[in-house]
């Protein structure tokens, strides 16, 4: 593994360092003007993400600017459609902190919640409305709900595999009315916007399942990742309940599953680079294709040597096993700095 390779999150982020932050600023003093209370709340809802990325950039949070980066979209309306992802995102952040570890919440946060929906939802639906994607736009919002409420019944539970990448796919079509709203200010490259997006929304949620794998466990959160492994072993709740992290990423190891969902991740990623390629925004590199094609080199790595540890793992020597639990770590914080 070539330890010398730049995290490409990182560099993305400093490029467009002043938009982003601009974006933030402009949010949060909106906000303001309605409270300070608020603009104080949801800047703690980004902060504690950040936090808990490492202080890393959310890509999430960048997907306004890739997409500007690739298609060399206008800057300002750019800009200016950001600000309304970026309240629909921190909204996302705040709904899926609360589902996943449900207490009480506090009327300042759940009303700031409900703020950040409202402006975001009304600041992209500027872009869209009487247009082809205003209608794309509702469908991507409510398919989005309909599956967080599906994972909200099904997430402690193991599922058959595909149900579970479904429903954890489709609630990530939330990013898709942002990816409406600037398809519809970018008509000529509208139907690469799309695909591309959608290529998106399972690979952040396995990178996120990935980078994740400890805390969901702990929390009984059952992933694509971790149904994946345990879905032959119904009694995983007892058996597992208290494992070490060396055991719980030996099982991920063993059964293949952390091999399997590493394979559609490089799919996906494929998928996401083919296009770029095919709609020919390839021809002057920059910092969103350098991304996803650093992504997609550290991901392929990570792939053989899974392919060739899950099989030996077994056999080896608790130290050659130690040396593998390593090296498989290493990789897990590789994904973790990039997404």
């Amino acid at each position: 593994m070539n330890k010398s390779l730049i995290n490409p999150s990182i560099t993305f982020f400093r490029k467009n360092e002043g938009s982003i932050l601009g974006a933030r600023e402009v949010l949060f003093s909106e906000l303001n003007e309605t409270s300070s209370v608020f603009a104080k709340e949801a800047h703690k809802i980004l902060k504690e993400k950040l936090n808990a990325n490492s202080g890393r950039p959310l890509l999430g949070e960048l997907f306004p600017w890739i997409i500007k980066d690739l298609i060399k979209a206008d800057p300002k309306t750019t800009d200016k459609i950001s600000v309304g992802w970026l309240g629909i995102y921190l909204y996302t952040i705040f709904l899926d902190e609360y589902v996943d570890n449900p207490k009480p919440l506090s009327p300042q946060k759940f009303i700031t919640g409900s703020l950040l929906a409202k402006s975001g939802l009304l600041k992209l639906s500027r872009y869209t409305i009487n247009s082809p994607y205003e209608n794309y736009v509702d469908k991507a919002l409510s398919f989005s709900a309909l599956n967080q409420n599906t994972d909200v019944k099904h997430q402690k539970k193991i599922t058959k595999k595909n149900t579970k990448a479904k429903y954890s796919e489709g609630k990530n079509y939330v990013l898709l009315s942002c990816a409406g709203a600037l398809a519809a200010q970018n008509s000529k490259h509208a139907e690469f916007i799309l695909k591309f997006s959608e290529t998106l929304l399972l690979t952040l949620q396995y990178l996120d399942d990935i980078s994740d794998y400890n805390e969901d466990y702990k929390a009984g959160n059952m992933t694509v990742l971790l149904n994946e492994a345990f879905k032959n072993n119904l009694n995983y709740k007892s058996e597992f309940q208290n494992i070490s992290n060396d055991k719980l990423l030996e099982n991920l190891i063993v059964s293949g599953a952390l091999k399997r969902v590493i394979e559609k991740v490089e799919v996906l990623l494929n998928q996401s680079i083919l296009l770029i390629r095919e709609n020919g925004l390839d021809k002057q590199m920059n910092s969103s294709i350098d991304l996803f094609i650093t992504l997609q080199t550290y991901i392929s790595s990570f792939s053989k040597s899974l392919k060739i540890n899950s099989k030996k793992y077994r056999q080896s020597s608790l130290n050659e096993q130690g040396i593998i639990l390593d090296e498989t770590r290493k990789y897990i914080s590789i994904i973790a700095q990039s997404s």
